[in-house]
């Protein structure tokens, strides 16, 4: 799913899933959903897609926020979102107030998540060569240091710890982030530069 900063988006999106054609008021999205000879269940999974980390990239999940409260009695909502949004939904829009349980799920922890990325990769056949990014490289031929025997361990254990957060321990965003790691193929070898944050 895309993400959804504004509430239009988000009206458009409840619109279509509730079968109209036209956008739907926010009213008449929660009058909808609060019809009592209708009641539903609502899978809704990645709320992070809701917000954008900027000033007024908010107001989607403001919105989600309010729908969901709205419609609680008759409609049962099942969401899923990662750590580190669901920390900002809490602390500022108290999000945990609008479900009736809240089940934190133990995230993937990096060696899991690096044994999944690996044996993956194992399947392919290709080597794998971790590179510094730009900045480190040129600070390292500035200073001019020398090239430690475990560079390569370094940088591996660097790039799942960059890995594990940025995909909150969520196996198909660690798999997207590899994905857009790999720089290069050099004669078999895979060429995996830093992992870059993606909102």
């Amino acid at each position: 799913m895309e993400t959804i900063s504004t509430t239009d988006k988000l009206l458009n999106v409840f619109s279509k899933l509730l079968g109209y054609a036209t956008t739907l008021s926010i009213e008449d999205i929660i009058l909808t959903l609060n019809d009592p000879s209708n009641k539903r269940i609502i899978i809704f999974q990645g709320i992070e897609k809701l917000y954008l980390r900027k000033v007024g990239g908010y107001e989607a999940i403001k919105s989600f926020g309010y729908i969901v409260s709205a419609t609680s009695k008759n409609t049962l909502w099942l969401c899923t979102s990662g750590k580190y949004a669901w920390n900002i939904f809490v602390n500022n829009f108290s999000l945990h107030n609008n479900f009736a349980n809240v089940i934190a799920i133990d995230e993937l922890q990096n060696k899991s998540l690096k044994l999944i990325i690996e044996n993956r990769h194992n399947a392919t056949g290709y080597g794998l060569r971790f590179v510094q990014d730009d900045l480190r490289t040129l600070r390292n031929k500035l200073l001019r240091r020398k090239i430690n025997v475990n560079e390569q361990e370094e940088l591996s254990e660097r790039f799942f710890n960059k890995l594990e957060e940025y995909s909150e321990g969520n196996i198909s965003s660690a798999i997207f982030y590899w994905l857009h790691s790999i720089k290069e193929i050099q004669e078999n070898i895979l060429i995996i530069g830093s992992p870059r944050r993606i909102d």
